[in-house]
């Protein structure tokens, strides 16, 4: 086997993979929405089947950018740097959450 068909073969796993993670992810999204709200969102067929791959992808990049952040984070690190690295994560998650909310409210 080439390295192509190799990197074609690891892509297609990973991206079956953030899929199938966005599904579980979407499913329990769908099941609150039904639950707990007027019921599942009005949403074309084909926006249900792409849903999961963006969620993935969302969740996925969410997860490495707080492993980026927290990589560094040691115990022998003074507690000002940990501090710093801790408000810095949260910063982005609130710019992250708040930030399409407000727009939405503001446009």
């Amino acid at each position: 086997m080439n390295n192509r068909q190799s990197a074609g073969r690891g892509l297609l796993q990973t991206t079956i993979f953030i899929y199938l993670y966005g599904t579980v992810l979407g499913l329990f999204a769908l099941a609150w929405e039904a639950l707990f709200r007027i019921g599942l969102p009005e949403l074309e067929w084909w926006q249900y089947l792409l849903a999961p791959l963006g969620i993935g992808i969302v969740a996925f990049a969410l997860e490495g950018a707080t492993e980026l952040i927290t990589r560094g984070d040691d115990v022998k690190n003074p507690t000002w740097k940990r501090s710093v690295r801790l408000l810095f994560l949260f910063l982005f998650l609130i710019v992250v959450i708040l930030g399409p909310a407000f727009y939405k409210i503001g446009h």
